[in-house]
């Protein structure tokens, strides 16, 4: 029984790996064909077309914005703090149409080690696509500089947040980033 169960263990840890190294390696072939200052541009004014009715879209001009000077020209660099002073701490964790167009699922806490204080950082399912699509690159470079290297047996690094979520209500929950 216990043979049984380590050989279908391997048998879909060999199909997961091949599947997996699949989609990473033609991730990273895709990049490489790509022009990535026009595709970050292209992602900019995507960005901003989502946001062109949020509260900082409307001060900030997005309807106006047609490239990446625009952008520059009427959105100034701003802190975390300056974020949560004006736009997220009064309807906390509510933040809805203040800078995104919907409410983030989670948000991730910082330690907040520049000012000593918690960040509360907003974490929605474009985030966690881009991360995903950020981690099959991540692999698919791995691979493709040492292809002998298998995926689930031996040693890999992975530094991640807690999996303990906590409630701030109407479905909304936080976890520690750090």
């Amino acid at each position: 029984m216990v043979w049984a169960r380590l050989a279908r263990w391997r048998l879909v840890r060999t199909a997961a790996q091949v599947l997996f190294r699949k989609l990473a390696l033609r991730r990273l072939a895709r990049l490489d064909h790509m022009d990535m200052a026009a595709h970050q541009e292209a992602t900019l004014l995507y960005l901003v077309r989502k946001a062109t009715d949020t509260r900082f879209g409307k001060e900030h001009g997005f309807a106006r914005i047609r490239t990446v000077g625009d952008f520059q020209q009427r959105v100034r660099l701003r802190t975390y703090e300056d974020f949560w002073r004006d736009y997220w701490q009064a309807t906390f964790p509510d933040i809805q149409g203040s800078t995104w167009p919907t409410q983030p699922p989670y948000f991730a806490l910082s330690s907040g080690t520049s000012t000593g204080n918690t960040k509360y950082l907003p974490v929605n399912g474009e985030l966690l696509a881009s991360h995903r699509s950020a981690a099959l690159c991540l692999f698919g470079s791995l691979w493709a500089t040492h292809p002998e290297l298998p995926l689930l047996q031996g040693r890999l690094f992975f530094l991640g947040g807690s999996t303990d979520l906590a409630s701030l209500g109407a479905g909304i929950r936080s976890g520690d980033l750090s």
